[in-house]
């Protein structure tokens, strides 16, 4: 079983000296999901960025306290070197979609980290099946509709396969059956011994929760 401590993490923005998260500390393990939850500006999605590296790499803010995966303090000076352990999904796919063709943007994380074709071939048609719309690769990524762009960002994590996913309101914008098929997909997640992290307001994962982070 694999760990993420979380050791008296704190966070104040340069541009504003507000402290927006103060001596945070807590655990997940493999194969569980943290809701994070808290009222607007409580520090939420600042969270999240921390993880990934965002923070303070090119959202500056002065960070204090360790993040610690497997007993080894994770340092990273770019996106890029957190990317092997972590999946962030941002609340705005528009802000996230990097690719003009949906095939660029689905596979280019599984492509760069040399996934293991059978492995990842099981997750597409998984995908595929639930979402019928990404079989067709060559759409141009901004014909698709905004739940379509949060499905496309959250499936090219689940192909690049990270070992811990970062979830800001995956459900939001979302219909009714999609947010099902969310569910099960992170339920399946933890199945397969992942750490996932989400924040959120509409309350749809809170009963398949281990751990509950309240800022």
């Amino acid at each position: 079983m694999s760990t993420l401590s979380i050791n008296h993490l704190s966070l104040t923005y340069l541009s504003n000296k507000q402290t927006t998260i103060n001596n945070l500390n807590f655990k997940i393990h493999t194969g569980q999901l943290a809701i994070i939850k808290g009222d607007n500006g409580k520090g939420k999605t600042s969270l999240l960025q921390i993880l990934c590296g965002a923070i303070p790499n090119y959202i500056k803010g002065h960070l204090t306290g360790d993040i610690i995966y497997n007993n080894t303090k994770l340092t990273y000076n770019s996106l890029v070197d957190a990317s092997h352990i972590f999946g962030y999904m941002m609340q705005d796919p528009e802000k996230q979609i990097c690719f003009p063709f949906l095939e660029e943007e689905l596979f280019f994380g599984a492509e760069n980290l040399e996934r293991n074709k059978e492995e990842f071939f099981k997750d597409f048609n998984l995908l595929i099946d639930l979402f019928p719309f990404l079989k067709n690769t060559n759409q141009e990524t901004n014909s698709l509709s905004f739940g379509q762009k949060k499905i496309l960002i959250f499936a090219s994590l689940i192909l690049k396969d990270p070992v811990i996913f970062l979830l800001d309101e995956p459900g939001a914008g979302l219909s009714e059956d999609n947010r099902e098929k969310f569910i099960l997909l992170v339920n399946n997640l933890k199945n397969k011994s992942k750490i996932i992290l989400i924040t959120e307001h509409h309350n749809i994962f809170d009963k398949y929760a281990n751990l509950t982070i309240t800022l």
